[in-house]
């Protein structure tokens, strides 16, 4: 494993939830439902990711296939970009901890 291998995952992380954090800050008013989707869009995230590697596991389709899916849903959503973040960062995580 290569010492950039080892970083991308939380750089990508912290790239969506930096921009998806930006998106919303440049909002003319950020509201209490924003915050609420943002927390509601963490499992949809989890479970989307869930769905991707085993639908790739099972079909030994491209991953890019489900990574341009996933971006243009993080571009179209900055809720479910912060979201996708924080699932990212915490996949990280729990892999180094081990």
């Amino acid at each position: 494993m290569k010492v950039i291998d080892k970083y991308l995952l939380p750089i990508i992380a912290a790239t969506l939830i930096l921009a998806g954090a930006l998106r919303l800050a440049l909002m003319p008013a950020f509201r209490f439902s924003n915050a609420v989707w943002a927390l509601l869009c963490i499992p949809i995230a989890a479970v989307a990711l869930l769905v991707c590697d085993f639908v790739r596991y099972r079909t030994r389709a491209s991953l890019w296939i489900f990574a341009v899916v996933l971006l243009a849903a993080a571009i179209l959503s900055k809720h479910f970009c912060i979201a996708l973040g924080v699932v990212l960062l915490g996949i990280w995580i729990y892999n180094v901890a081990q």
